[in-house]
């Protein structure tokens, strides 16, 4: 095959595997208000309370039936959602330094990098309005005002 085929054939190729591979993406979404029941199945009536979760917390979907969602959240657990308690807001939560030990916080600084001062700390599940993402670090905004960058591998969400 000479290099004009090949490269026509690879670009085929290229154009038929790409929107299946991005049909494949994991979606994330986020809580839409406090107090959204997650349930053991996709029905009001027939599926089991499992708990509550509150506004902003990011879930990632990984079902679909009808009306609901099945949705995974930062420890792996989860269940079904109404899609109407959900929305696109980008949300983070920090899943870094769980438990009780010395270190049990996450830094949050003015710049995104560890040169720049510490604005703030944050615990294990504290979720985060996601503002900007740059460098390997996330610009992050919490409900009471504090706002500041964090490194993203600390972080879970988009």
């Amino acid at each position: 095959m000479n290099t004009n085929r090949r490269i026509i054939s690879f670009a085929l190729l290229m154009a038929l595997f790409t929107p299946l591979s991005s049909a494949f993406a994991a979606e994330m979404l986020a809580v839409a208000r406090d107090g959204v029941i997650l349930r053991d199945a996709p029905d009001v009536k027939k599926g089991k309370v499992l708990w509550k979760y509150d506004k902003g917390l990011p879930l990632e979907i990984v079902g679909v039936q009808d009306d609901w969602r099945k949705v995974s959240d930062f420890e792996g657990d989860g269940g079904w959602l109404r899609f109407s308690d959900l929305n696109k807001e980008p949300h983070m939560v920090v899943r870094a330094n769980k438990g009780t030990g010395e270190k049990t916080k996450v830094n949050i600084r003015k710049g995104p990098g560890e040169e720049y001062e510490v604005v703030g700390e944050a615990v294990y599940g504290a979720v985060f309005s996601t503002l900007e993402q740059k460098l390997g670090w996330v610009k992050v905004q919490h409900e009471d005002g504090l706002e500041g960058w964090v490194k993203r591998n600390l972080l879970w969400g988009f």
